[in-house]
């Protein structure tokens, strides 16, 4: 299905401040309004307005000025939408209409360059005139949204009840063919890559902190722990005080949206993913934050909590022989087992931690706490 996004007004507008068409090549819901949530009021940028079945008339027409993509929608896995971007592109070159920017929605690192990847490699092969000039002349904007939701929210709607998709804030590179759109709530930026590098820090590191507490708490599923009102005041004030502090912010960025955006993450993407596979990895993230942290006289409380958790899972691992002994020498074994709680300190992954005296305390705090109370009063005393 090809659906026309027509813009509301004032806002997908060229230079010249006339109204310009979005169209999009996917299967979303026919009816579907995408907007922008303000404190008590939604306000939409893009409206599904019609569905079509000639997607060449659709992408030909001079009014549109941006198609919005989707690798994640299916077509791709034919090379479908690629084709029918290329006609269309072929076509406008022909009559003068001139390019349009094809715009990626996938949740993906740099997913206007996997698009352009994909139709310039089509192109390459069936006609090198034609990926010459897009490669010149079609821009394929950077897109990040930092917040995903996988289904339409029928409590975010227009005047004619059309379900919405909430999108609190998007980041998109500043490249555009044919005309800028006036996108209320959009960052536009010069390079996305700064942005995509600070939110996977945030999620990467959040994996870690919850993941090993959780894990031994009992919870199977982020989304299951993050429910739990401990475990979401442990993440967002690590994320908040002792995170954000060490985190340089992009210019235009808050830490607060892209806090925002790692629950909205784990609860909605992954909240049904299994914790267990996050646990393969040491949580190196967590250590290189460390001198940094006592740098500047941080707190180390949740960081060593952390710590002690993956002490205790390890050795847990160990007298269930599930330990990976690929991943960890037989000497590494042997301190994990060690009584010393803090020997595990001294495995290859985390270096020498014990040389940090405050923490390796605190460590040692916390790991008799869970050999006698277990996480989660551990964890209510921590807060």
């Amino acid at each position: 299905m090809q659906e026309i996004l027509t813009g509301e007004p004032a806002l997908f507008r060229s230079p010249a401040h006339t109204r310009a068409s979005v169209v999009h090549l996917g299967t979303d819901y026919p009816a579907t309004r995408y907007t922008h949530r303000k404190p008590g009021e939604t306000s939409v940028w893009g409206a599904v307005g019609a569905s079509v079945s000639n997607e060449d008339t659709l992408t030909t027409s001079p009014e549109v000025q941006v198609v919005t993509v989707s690798l994640e929608d299916g077509p791709f896995s034919d090379l479908r939408v690629a084709r029918y971007l290329l006609e269309a592109l072929r076509e406008r070159r022909h009559t003068g209409a001139g390019p349009f920017t094809v715009i990626s929605r996938d949740a993906v690192s740099r997913n206007g360059d996997a698009v352009r990847n994909v139709v310039l490699a089509v192109a390459g092969e069936e006609d090198p005139d034609l990926a010459a000039w897009i490669a010149g002349t079609v821009t394929f904007p950077n897109t990040l949204s930092l917040r995903i939701n996988k289904s339409v929210n029928y409590l975010l709607h227009g005047p004619d009840g059309a379900p919405g998709y909430p999108d609190a804030y998007t980041i998109v590179e500043d490249r555009f063919s044919a005309g800028h759109p006036d996108w209320e709530g959009v960052l536009f930026v010069d390079d996305i890559a700064p942005y995509e590098d600070l939110l996977h820090r945030f999620e990467t590191t959040a994996r870690f902190m919850l993941g090993f507490p959780a894990f031994l708490a009992g919870y199977r599923t982020a989304g299951e722990a993050l429910s739990h009102l401990f475990f979401r005041q442990y993440l967002q004030d690590f994320l908040d005080t002792d995170l954000a502090p060490l985190t340089e912010v992009p210019a235009g960025a808050a830490s607060e949206a892209f806090r925002e955006r790692v629950f909205g993450q784990l609860m909605a993407d992954i909240g049904e993913e299994e914790i267990h596979t996050w646990l393969t990895a040491a949580p190196d993230t967590i250590v290189r934050t460390i001198p940094d942290m006592s740098a500047r006289d941080g707190d180390f409380r949740r960081v060593a909590f952390l710590l002690a958790c993956y002490g205790h899972y390890l050795a847990g691992q160990v007298r269930l022989g599930a330990l990976d002994s690929e991943a960890f020498p037989e000497e590494d074994i042997l301190r994990i087992q060690d009584e010393n709680q803090l020997a595990f300190l001294r495995i290859t992954p985390l270096a020498a931690l014990e040389d940090t005296p405050l923490l390796a305390a605190l460590i040692r705090q916390y790991r008799k706490q869970l050999d006698v109370q277990g996480v989660m009063p551990t964890l209510a005393a921590l807060l």
